[in-house]
């Protein structure tokens, strides 16, 4: 696709199909010293970040000129506007078997289909379409962790 094509012929499309995302936890152990560390960073954080807040309110107060949108901009802009996603056959899955080894559990969401697009002809309308959307917590799973590609697909279908 030409750049400066995208005004004449907007197709910007994203399309990802047949995938199948698995996460599990890596069996990491408590570290409290470790987790006071992370504590005191964070609030140092959050510290910094009301310091811009505040700058930048004394700020407001300057009168700044606008300026024009810049090319990137304008790029951005007319992909998005253009943008078609299609995604089809998703399913992601977390599972857990070390909070509870007793009681292992998974969760998930499976998508048949999601579509948005521009229909043919329309600039302005767009057209969304969401097909067999679920989300799922199973206690007492199955886990696909530690088995082989071929058994998994067969199960996550």
């Amino acid at each position: 696709m030409s750049v400066s094509g995208l005004r004449e012929d907007p197709k910007c499309r994203l399309s990802a199909s047949d995938l199948l995302h698995l996460y599990f936890p890596a069996g990491i152990k408590y570290n409290a010293e470790k987790e006071k560390k992370e504590a005191q960073e964070n609030k140092q954080k959050k510290l910094q970040a009301l310091e811009e807040v505040k700058k930048l309110e004394a700020e407001k107060g300057i009168p700044k000129e606008k300026k024009k949108d810049s090319f990137a901009e304008k790029f951005a802009t007319q992909v998005i506007k253009n943008l078609q996603v299609e995604v089809r056959n998703i399913h992601v899955r977390y599972e857990d078997k070390y909070t509870n080894p007793l009681q292992p559990f998974s969760i998930g969401v499976t998508l048949k289909e999601l579509l948005f697009r521009i229909p043919t002809g329309s600039h302005i309308h767009k057209l969304v379409k969401l097909e067999q959307l679920a989300v799922y917590w199973n206690s007492h799973s199955n886990l696909y962790e530690g088995k082989e590609k071929a058994e998994i697909l067969v199960h996550s279908h």
